[in-house]
């Protein structure tokens, strides 16, 4: 089992997945498309989709399926983002 470092490590090892999760922070309760994640943090969709599979990996993410759309959003319950919401 990790430790809480590790996992934090993992979880900030990139500049695009710090991004990603400074973006969903400040609305923690809403479900993104990759693509709108992507035009606010100034990457392209294809750069972020391997940060986001390791985020939820990782927990910190969820996935929420609506018919052939994907959202992605902080989840709520995982204690990386309890200590920042």
């Amino acid at each position: 089992m990790q430790t809480k470092i590790e996992t934090l490590s993992k979880i900030l090892d990139t500049n695009t997945k710090r991004k990603i999760i400074q973006l969903l922070l400040t609305i923690p309760d809403k479900g993104w498309y990759g693509a709108e994640i992507a035009s606010k943090i100034e990457v392209t969709p294809a750069s972020i989709y391997q940060q986001i599979g390791e985020l939820i990996k990782e927990g910190v993410l969820v996935e929420i399926k609506k018919g052939r759309m994907r959202f992605f959003q902080l989840n709520t319950k995982h204690w990386f983002v309890i200590e920042f919401t």
